[in-house]
């Protein structure tokens, strides 16, 4: 393929996303459905995506397969879990030290660096194929003496070696988990070493501000690993649940003396929160 066939493909795309956020209503607007798939597949873009949170820009590259960035290509401004990424950054400009486990390409922790010229942000990411996005999002943004990228997968024990479970779409890390999913096919697996938060933070000599947990399900392991800082950190938390785990993960906090309310990404607001939900979605954690 020559490069004024991709060029010519861009100019498709970016034609074509223009169309689409003129027909989206504020309450379709980032949800990853049925149509959002059908665009991104029939007009696909390979390249740099601007991405705005707020008052903060920073850039993510995608071959049309990281559909965290695609969702900013498609949507605009404010687009991806925007409830979350505004209670985020908020919290991220009176950080110093900011943990992010499970980065996957790097959102939360590239825009922790922007929020804040003098925190420095740990990037934990287990798959290879994403750490290596995580990296180059990373260097195209200049953050790499503030972003630390960590290749491993926080759980509850050290040294350990579990597998990554890969679903096979052409989409970037999206559902990878070493906990067991009810997917129909396992198109490959990837060797990982875990980590325990506790003992990650120890080595470096780290408390954490600021923490952000989305593992794919594995949160109740990257908890139990944890608990140190659970206790003595008192780091204000965003952590991503599942109806299996959403129970679990609230009673940890609780124990630990954590307020935890509910993210609502539509209705741009938190509320209380009763253990229980319906899909994934992220939960606030405050410490009093």
């Amino acid at each position: 393929m020559r490069l004024i066939d991709i060029k010519n493909f861009n100019k498709e795309a970016v034609s074509a996303a223009n169309t689409f956020r003129q027909t989206i209503t504020p309450k379709k607007k980032g949800v990853i459905d049925d149509r959002f798939h059908k665009c991104k597949n029939h007009f696909p873009y390979f390249g740099m995506v601007r991405v705005n949170v707020g008052d903060n820009e920073f850039a993510m590259f995608s071959s049309n397969d990281d559909l965290v960035a695609m969702v900013y290509f498609w949507y605009g401004a404010d687009s991806y879990e925007p409830m979350s990424l505004t209670l985020w950054s908020e919290r991220a400009k009176r950080a110093n030290i900011v943990l992010d486990v499970g980065s996957f390409t790097g959102v939360y922790s590239l825009l922790a660096a922007e929020c804040n010229a003098n925190s420095t942000i740990y990037a934990i990411e287990a798959a290879r194929r994403t750490y290596g996005r995580l990296l180059s999002n990373v260097q195209i943004n200049k953050a790499t003496n503030r972003i630390k990228c960590i290749n491993k997968a926080a759980s509850n024990k050290e040294g350990h070696e579990m597998f990554l479970r890969f679903r096979g779409e052409n989409i970037l890390g999206i559902g990878d988990s070493f906990i067991q999913k009810d997917v129909k096919a396992i198109a490959s697996e990837e060797r990982v070493i875990t980590t325990r938060i506790d003992t990650l933070c120890n080595e470096m000599n780290i408390t954490p501000d600021l923490i952000k947990i989305g593992v794919e399900g594995a949160e109740i392991l990257v908890l139990e690993g944890m608990q140190n800082i659970l206790d003595e950190a008192r780091a204000d938390i965003i952590i991503e649940v599942t109806p299996k785990t959403a129970q679990d993960v609230y009673d940890i906090l609780s124990k630990h003396k954590y307020k935890v309310r509910l993210i609502d990404e539509r209705n741009m607001s938190v509320s209380q929160f009763d253990g229980k939900v319906n899909r994934v979605c992220n939960l606030l954690a405050e410490a009093f």
